[in-house]
């Protein structure tokens, strides 16, 4: 089928093999004939099965084998014809929308479990790294708290036993207070040199 006959809506192909065969209407072989003056794609479809109607013809006249009707090449090349009117009925066309419905329901269904399986697949693997961060972390705040309570116990004991020890808790307390006091001037400082 020409690309001509495809895009216009007006083309009569499905009438060639009727119009061969005589089965149209008076007024519709006439609207047919006016058609094929002003369409060259059914002209030439026309022109092809008429030419496909002789060969028959020509081959049945020379083979006297059987008896055949007279015009039995000519109703035979008009039925060969591809015959779309029963596809094109509202039955035809329901029937074509449920098993495209289902089809799609079916890839739907087929392509959403792939993708379920995919995306769980990237939640683990995402999943596996941060858990061992998170792992990491604890861990490593569960040795950093175990180390600071020993050397604190072992200072502790240490410190606890001198006779100096209220003049070093004092002083302690003047640094813990003292050292955030000095950070802030330094920040201070260095950023008015800027």
């Amino acid at each position: 089928m020409s690309e001509e006959a495809r895009t216009n809506p007006d083309c009569e192909r499905d009438n060639i093999a009727a119009y061969l065969d005589g089965e149209l209407s008076a007024p519709a072989s006439a609207r047919f004939e006016q058609h094929i003056r002003a369409c060259p794609s059914c002209a030439a479809e026309l022109n092809e099965q008429r030419r496909l109607l002789r060969a028959l013809d020509m081959a049945l006249e020379h083979g006297r084998g059987l008896p055949l009707p007279e015009d039995f090449a000519r109703v035979v090349a008009a039925r060969a014809q591809l015959d779309m009117r029963g596809v094109r009925a509202a039955t035809e066309r329901r029937r074509a929308l449920r098993w495209c419905a289902w089809l799609f329901a079916a890839c739907l269904l087929l392509f959403g479990a792939i993708a379920g399986q995919m995306l769980m697949m990237a939640v683990r693997s995402t999943a596996a790294p941060a858990q061992s961060l998170v792992n990491l972390a604890l861990h490593t705040s569960a040795e950093a708290g175990t180390s600071a309570s020993v050397i604190i116990r072992a200072c502790g004991r240490h410190i606890a036993a001198h006779d100096h020890f209220p003049q070093i808790l004092a002083l302690l307390l003047i640094a813990a207070i003292s050292l955030p006091l000095m950070i802030v001037g330094y920040r201070r400082l260095s950023g008015d040199k800027r």
